[in-house]
């Protein structure tokens, strides 16, 4: 399958992972302190709040594509020729200038 690199966009989303208990040293992105972490003890089966720092970072989740199969794809895209050249055969229909 082809795609467009012109009409790609990513997602993004907070990373979410767990730090850990101590306060991360020299820790390169963005975290947050959440009080009451659950934490299980699988000795006692018994689950207690405790303090975790956890990451903030965003993350690219994946990239949306623009993807095509088609014989042909319409896509109106103005008057910038920029766009036209990513186009894999461009149709022009009416007068183009």
């Amino acid at each position: 399958m082809n795609f467009i690199p012109n009409f790609a966009s990513t997602r993004e989303h907070q990373c979410r992972i767990d730090l850990g208990r101590f306060k991360p040293r020299k820790y390169p992105a963005e975290y947050s302190v959440d009080d009451r972490f659950p934490v299980v003890d699988v000795e006692t089966n018994v689950t207690r709040m405790k303090k975790h720092y956890i990451c903030e970072a965003t993350r690219i989740v994946d990239k949306a594509k623009f993807i095509h199969k088609a014989p042909f794809v319409i896509v109106d895209v103005g008057k910038i020729s920029a766009s036209m050249t990513e186009l894999p055969d461009p149709l022009y229909i009416g007068e183009y200038t």
